[in-house]
């Protein structure tokens, strides 16, 4: 194999730093092998669009969880909110029955003969 031959004194019996980068047993010149490289380069690459790919997932259900606590927070008021109105309807709806009630139990009073 010529691509792993020194490109400094022709050794051919290069020790192994990582994939596609030797050092020269003999002159101890580090070297390349250029298509080991790309392969290294496009798997570190994939591996970076894989990790931001699982960020954007983690970001897109923080933001849909976000979003239904809100929603949650929001029902929650709303329902308080109508509670507290439909009481006081209820309240100004007895109040005026009951004043109605003795005006009416008044009038009928008036009418009676002492």
């Amino acid at each position: 194999m010529k691509d792993l031959e020194c490109p400094n004194c022709g050794g051919s019996s290069p020790s192994i730093i990582s994939e596609g980068e030797f050092r020269c047993t003999f002159c101890d010149t580090l070297y390349y092998n250029e298509a080991m490289q790309q392969r290294k380069r496009a798997a570190e690459k994939q591996a970076a669009r894989i990790k931001i790919e699982e960020a954007k997932q983690q970001v897109h259900v923080e933001q849909a969880r976000t979003v239904n606590n809100m929603s949650k927070r929001i029902l929650l008021f709303v329902s308080i909110f109508l509670l507290i109105i439909f009481g006081f309807v209820g309240y100004m709806a007895k109040q005026s029955l009951d004043q109605s009630a003795k005006s009416q139990e008044e009038l009928i009073k008036s009418f009676q003969p002492h």
